[in-house]
């Protein structure tokens, strides 16, 4: 149920980033190259900030199980759906590297504030914060 939430929140996001930029008329070129760089932006962002969630939260953040770490469909989700937090705010107007770039930084700051919340002991079970 957390993956196709995910996938239906990301869907929705991508629109309105992709819908908030331009004259919302396509007729111009430059309406069109904003809609379609912002709804590039957001996904590139977001599965970036995923890949890394995923691959490197096991190592940055320990859980319970010192012995076996895992790899978890929590921070995949999470770290796509924190990339897409991130960028929304300009993806109508950065580059596709600075997309790329934002979604690392988002992807540590996700990993670090996980870190944080399991050291103060909040109870997040979801990470949804």
């Amino acid at each position: 149920m957390m993956v196709l939430g995910t996938f239906i929140t990301v869907i929705g996001w991508s629109m309105l980033n992709a819908a908030g930029y331009g004259t919302h008329s396509l007729n111009s070129v430059s309406a069109r190259y904003a809609t379609e760089l912002a709804f590039l932006n957001t996904f590139l962002s977001g599965s970036f900030c995923a890949f890394f969630s995923f691959i490197f939260k096991r190592h940055f953040v320990l859980g319970d199980h010192r012995k076996t770490q895992r790899y978890d469909v929590r921070s995949l989700c999470n770290g796509f759906l924190s990339g897409v937090a991130a960028v929304s705010a300009g993806s109508g107007v950065m580059k596709p590297w600075s997309a790329l770039v934002t979604g690392c930084i988002q992807s540590v700051l996700y990993m670090l504030f996980c870190l944080i919340f399991k050291k103060i002991k909040i109870d997040d079970p979801m990470e949804n914060f």
